[in-house]
């Protein structure tokens, strides 16, 4: 066995890998759609646009035709006629090209901005990539909308742009252009992952968004796409859009299920469900220090396929990301520190220059082994050049968390789930197609394999899973967020009276799954609590609008009644004598009242103990 925590690196190398040299490794790596494609069309149109377009997307993504389903879905009516679309594929299916056409079209032919919406940081960031050598050759702006980067109301250019924004940024990116009168100027939203509107913490703010398009705007061409959605039609009934659904994917995915040394093929019948059958029996290579440190046998199950293909372990936390990782190096059973020797040293040398000298300790002793782990608890530098070595090669195994399965393009020959648990909440099984699907390279396998490691107990649970439905994407709004839904729709002076504010509503999804929901009701709830808030002011004409405290709230992306405690601070502030010289002073007047509680709440149990 490795003497892994005594071995150290000479760091010494001043070479850098080039990551994106299609010559050798990278154009291996990238979407050959030579098998199951149709041929590409004859003429000289590609969809509308030039050949050279076509030509871009062969050089850049490395793809010389496209899927079938590809073709058909953009040559479906509503493409035509620049109607609302939603679709749903596996992932890996090929979903996110199809809204990249769409999105050069909407920007070369119809002369419009667009707005691509991802749910997360890593997402959003890697479309930026992505979309930049595009945007040089065509000729438009790849515009950032992530973190602290975007201005609003953006600034106006001659050429066309693309803003890629995170959920929360889009939302504060539309409403400036509703309250600028500039909507006009964005002619296509895109959103990936719109299951997610399903989600308690990111929901409410696409909901809001979307409903708010769909009210206001009657030419703005919404595509949406998800690789796990239940409740297809009720998506398309919100967003008004033809409905497209294909259950292709590129390379076949075998499925296997793990407990004790036992491994189970995941057999599925349309007619039956799943069922499972005993595959093969582990073969027990350890030494007993070995079984020791891996009971559940995860590092024999990686290291049946690295370092001459990938892999991916999927860890139920964050902590364990690092600790599956040391564990895989330390019963290492084959000469892994001695495969492409300066390419890593190469990695680790160039992740101490981006974090001014500091790595990662777990990450100097596992990067020489072909093996990292990947999570939030790294910086984006370090998790940038982690993937591009794990795409390069240079890595061959990372463990990470399920977020890295959303959407990240890290597909691998094995796919390990070590836990049907992520964090303590059962797998729900849009979570398991998702680092499922993550299995399989297109060209470069046949197939790939994903393992579901589970203890016996859980065994019933899981085939319960397998054979369940798809998650359904349910409306998160709550009677606080309507509150916030009609604040908004008031500043922003697109819904001003009862009337224009029960259309509006009649546009959330919470409405059209709650048919029997009283709005009118729901209206006169969110106004009198506005009203009680001192939020509104109600004019002659019936119409409705803010206060100057609502307006700052607003503004400020806060709740009134949090909008409300802050102003009240600041003059109990004034009045003791605010010292602007004091940093304590000014570090209290800054903290969010949350952190503030939290705060409390500790201070109360340490009391209480």
């Amino acid at each position: 066995m490795a003497d892994f925590f005594n071995d150290t690196w000479d760091i010494s190398m001043s070479v850098i890998p080039d990551f994106n040299n299609d010559s050798k490794t990278g154009n291996s790596f990238l979407q050959k759609q030579s098998s199951h494609c149709s041929a590409a069309r004859g003429d000289n149109s590609f969809f509308g646009l030039s050949d050279n377009v076509r030509a871009l997307i062969l050089k850049y993504k490395g793809i010389e035709k496209l899927y079938e389903w590809q073709e058909k879905c953009l040559n479906l009516p509503a493409v035509k006629k620049r109607q609302n679309l939603v679709y749903s594929l596996p992932t890996s299916g090929g979903k996110t090209l199809v809204a990249e056409i769409l999105m050069l079209k909407e920007l070369i032919l119809h002369k419009n901005n667009v707005i691509f919406v991802l749910p997360f940081v890593a997402l959003a960031q890697e479309k930026v990539h992505s979309l930049s050598p595009f945007a040089l050759d065509l000729e438009f702006y790849v515009e950032e909308y992530i973190g602290g980067k975007g201005v609003y109301p953006p600034k106006k250019h001659r050429k066309r742009s693309v803003y890629v924004c995170t959920t929360e940024k889009a939302a504060g990116l539309i409403e400036s252009l509703l309250e600028t009168n500039r909507l006009d100027e964005v002619g296509m939203l895109v959103i990936d992952e719109v299951h997610l509107i399903g989600d308690a913490s990111r929901g409410p703010v696409l909901e809001m968004m979307l409903s708010k398009l769909m009210y206001v705007s009657k030419n703005m061409h919404i595509i949406a796409m998800s690789a796990t959605v239940g409740n297809l039609n009720e998506i398309s009934r919100f967003l008004n859009a033809q409905l497209y659904n294909h259950d292709f994917r590129p390379v076949e995915l075998i499925e296997y299920m793990k407990y004790e040394n036992k491994v189970f093929r995941v057999e599925r019948n349309s007619e039956k469900g799943c069922n499972i059958v005993q595959d093969r029996v582990l073969v027990e290579n350890y030494t007993p220090e070995m079984k020791k440190i891996d009971p559940a046998f995860l590092g024999l199950l990686v290291h049946e396929v690295i370092p001459d293909d990938s892999c991916l372990v999927f860890c139920s936390t964050k902590k364990l990301c690092s600790s599956f990782a040391i564990l895989i190096c330390r019963i290492s059973m084959r000469p892994l520190r001695e495969i492409k020797v300066q390419e890593k040293k190469a990695l680790l040398e160039t992740m101490q220059e981006e974090n001014q000298g500091n790595v990662d300790e777990i990450l100097k002793k596992t990067i020489p082994y072909g093996v990292a782990f990947h999570h939030s608890g790294l910086t984006n530098a370090e998790r940038k050049l982690l993937e591009e070595a794990f795409i390069s090669g240079t890595i061959s195994c990372i463990c990470c968390t399920s977020t890295l399965a959303a959407g990240v393009n890290l597909p691998a020959k094995r796919v390990i789930i070590s836990s049907p648990y992520v964090g303590m909440d059962f797998l729900k099984l849009s979570t398991y197609k998702q680092m499922s699907g993550r299995a399989g390279r297109t060209g470069l396998t046949s197939a790939g394999e994903s393992f579901l490691l589970c203890e016996e107990r859980d065994m019933s649970k899981v085939l319960e899973l397998l054979n369940s439905s798809m998650n359904c994407c349910n409306s998160q709004l709550t009677r606080k967020n309507f509150v916030n839904l009609t604040m908004g729709a008031i500043g922003l002076k697109i819904a001003t009276t009862l009337c224009d504010l029960e259309k509006l509503y009649s546009c959330t999804l919470n409405v059209i799954q709650n048919e029997s929901n009283d709005i009118k009701q729901t209206v006169i709830q969110s106004v009198n609590d506005l009203d009680d808030s001192e939020a509104i002011i109600k004019k002659e004409n019936d119409k409705f609008c803010l206060t100057s405290m609502a307006k700052a709230a607003q503004a400020a992306n806060l709740d009134i009644n949090e909008a409300k405690q802050i102003y009240k601070d600041l003059f109990e502030a004034v009045d003791s004598g605010l010292l602007l010289s004091n940093n304590l002073h000014l570090f209290y007047l800054i903290t969010p009242y949350t952190a503030i509680e939290d705060v409390r709440l500790a201070r109360d149990v340490y009391i209480s103990v």
